[in-house]
């Protein structure tokens, strides 16, 4: 596999130095989010919980880096990257090896029909309204309904236009954010996004399979977990325009034929202020009341809300300086403190800078 990944990586540098000034299929991006937390409930071990951004308390350090090579040609793309950061050691631990983890994208793609692709391999997921890169999303931290659906995903994707005004994405995968497989099954979904105006974006994905982890635990059964997505985008003005995204899953409980259930909600409003900076604030709750998704500390259920406010000042389109205060209250004691005991609350600061860059073989 190193063998691989070397060769592969000889024959992008390769390119690299034969491109042509005029156009290259080749593409690099680099990207690299620094931060600094603090987090007023002094989390045991200086390890926030229930998140993967911005994970660690009273420290500098890297939230996510990463290298990535493209190749975009008339009918074939594929992508390889490799990252690291505090969130790629929590989001991805429960990958079974070091190079599993290491691994951001890896994907080839070919071209069916006009504009309509099919991608295999390591990609980024088909729904949900945020991303994994702070710059691509209003509020620095995560929401919480992102941080616990997938940020990556393992199988093939077939994307299309249906039209001027939407877009549809299919994708057959291993399961919820899985590189190496747990069972036998496959998990399917779409998603299909409509834009009716130039002010407003219409989302809906879906992900639907069983999420038995078969081949660690010998006889358990099938449990199929069904998930949907909804979210709108609207433009108040050309400064001003808000997001509403609401999610709703089921899975089959273990050691009964029962059904459990986890929502979630969130609300974003963000103003830009002049070119340079803007102001953004979100609302939202998760809740997941039989812990299909999330295992709470001291409590059987899962119930969070949470408030933020974020203000970005735009050094560059692709590097931005932030400041973000957040706040949480849960309905249960959920979150361990560094004294021994349990809070139910939090109150974070966060500040970071990104930058991303995007070289394209061949030009200076």
């Amino acid at each position: 596999m190193r063998v691989s990944i070397s060769y592969f990586i000889a024959l992008l540098l390769a390119g690299t130095l034969h491109a042509q000034e005029s156009e290259s299929p080749f593409t690099f991006t680099g990207y690299a989010d620094v931060y600094y937390g603090y987090d007023f409930s002094q989390p045991l071990n200086s390890s926030r919980q229930y998140v993967t951004q911005a994970v660690r308390h009273s420290e500098f350090n890297l939230n996510w880096g990463y290298v990535l090579a493209e190749y975009a040609g008339d009918r074939v793309r594929s992508s390889l990257g490799f990252h690291t950061g505090t969130y790629v050691q929590t989001n991805y631990a429960a990958e079974p090896n070091d190079l599993t983890r290491m691994i951001y994208q890896a994907n080839a793609g070919v071209k069916l029909g006009k504009a309509v692709w099919v991608d295999a391999g390591i990609i980024t997921p088909h729904s949900g309204y945020e991303g994994a890169a702070s710059l691509d999303n209003e509020i620095y931290t995560r929401a919480l309904a992102t941080e616990f659906t997938p940020y990556y995903l393992t199988g093939v994707k077939l994307s299309a236009p249906l039209g001027e005004k939407a877009d549809l994405t299919a994708v057959v995968v291993n399961g919820w954010q899985l590189i190496a497989e747990t069972n036998t099954s496959k998990s399917v979904g779409v998603n299909l996004q409509y834009r009716p105006s130039d002010a407003l974006t219409l989302s809906y994905g879906n992900l639907i399979g069983d999420e038995a982890p078969r081949l660690l635990v010998a006889g358990m059964e099938a449990k199929v977990r069904n998930y949907h997505n909804l979210w709108a985008k609207y433009n108040l003005t050309r400064q001003t325009h808000v997001v509403l995204s609401l999610d709703y899953g089921t899975q089959e409980l273990l050691n009964s034929q029962e059904k459990g259930r986890f929502t979630s909600w969130m609300v974003i409003a963000c103003h830009d202020i002049g070119d340079k900076a803007s102001v953004a604030v979100r609302m939202e709750n998760f809740t997941d009341g039989d812990e299909i998704i999330v295992n709470a500390t001291n409590a059987d259920e899962f119930d969070l809300t949470t408030a933020s406010i974020t203000g970005t000042y735009k050094v560059t389109p692709d590097a931005f300086l932030r400041l973000e205060a957040k706040a949480g209250e849960a309905s249960r004691s959920i979150f361990q403190t560094e004294e021994g005991g349990n809070t139910g609350k939090f109150f974070l600061l966060a500040g970071s800078l990104a930058i991303r860059f995007t070289k394209q073989a061949g030009r200076n």
